[in-house]
């Protein structure tokens, strides 16, 4: 099992594998979710559940008898009252989390419990918007357990994936042509006259065989030339807009 858990103290601490890889893998269902249940279905039932789940859960078992789930994002209980926290093995690694999100319910608390981790240890949550890599703990890998890396490693990724962000925006930005872009400004112009015309009026003259539509203040706002065509009326097209 690559994890124990504490009832007592509110800790899921992490078993280093033989070797101590300097990346390990963990699915979040059959290596953290499974083994939890386990553990929590024998003497600690008395205990609230460490993990909230939203979406997915069990489904079904498949032709080989294995547990078949649906995607899903768990909540480790993290809050005040709660207070459960993972503690990393303490050596240099990187965790991978894959097959679901782990979030904090808290998410102003972390999810590790880093006291007396001298390594530095990085966290790659398995998340469609952040796929960046996160220093928890250590100094560079020297020893010390300042922890002093860890806040210069996050400001860095995520500078990385603003100058990502940055990046899709000036792409967007050259492929809008400026007839294009011209189109967009008018989108703010079509919903007011939108509103107004719900509100409005629609006239037909006759004589002058036109169509004006006007706004509640009576005002014009565009005026169509009409033809009959096989006893049918047609818009021409527009022959007056009130400028805005």
């Amino acid at each position: 099992m690559s994890f124990t858990f504490d009832a007592s103290t509110r800790r899921i601490i992490e078993i280093a594998e033989l070797g101590n890889p300097s990346v390990v893998n963990y699915n979040l269902f059959s290596d953290f979710y499974v083994p939890m249940a386990a553990w929590w279905t024998g003497p600690n039932l008395s205990i609230n559940f460490p993990l909230r789940e939203i979406g997915g859960n069990f489904r079904y078992l498949d032709n080989l008898g294995n547990p078949v789930y649906g995607p899903t994002d768990f909540f480790l209980q993290n809050q005040s009252g709660e207070s459960w926290r993972i503690i990393p093995a303490n050596y240099d690694h990187e965790i991978r989390f894959t097959a679901a999100s782990l979030l904090a319910e808290d998410a102003n608390t972390p999810l590790f419990d880093l006291t007396g981790i001298t390594a530095k240890v990085v966290f790659r949550p398995d998340l469609s918007l952040a796929q960046a890599g996160y220093f928890l703990s250590g100094d560079g890998g020297t020893g010390g357990g300042s922890g002093g890396d860890a806040t210069a490693a996050n400001q860095q990724a995520i500078a990385d994936l603003i100058d990502q962000l940055d990046g899709k925006v000036v792409e967007l930005q050259n492929r809008l042509t400026p007839a294009r872009a011209e189109n967009l400004d008018s989108i703010p112009v079509i919903a007011d006259d939108t509103a107004a015309l719900a509100r409005g009026d629609i006239s037909v003259d006759p004589v002058a065989n036109t169509l004006t539509l006007r706004k509640p203040d009576g005002t014009a706002l565009v005026t169509f030339d009409l033809t009959d065509e096989n006893d049918v009326a047609k818009i021409v097209g527009a022959v007056q807009r009130t400028a805005q």
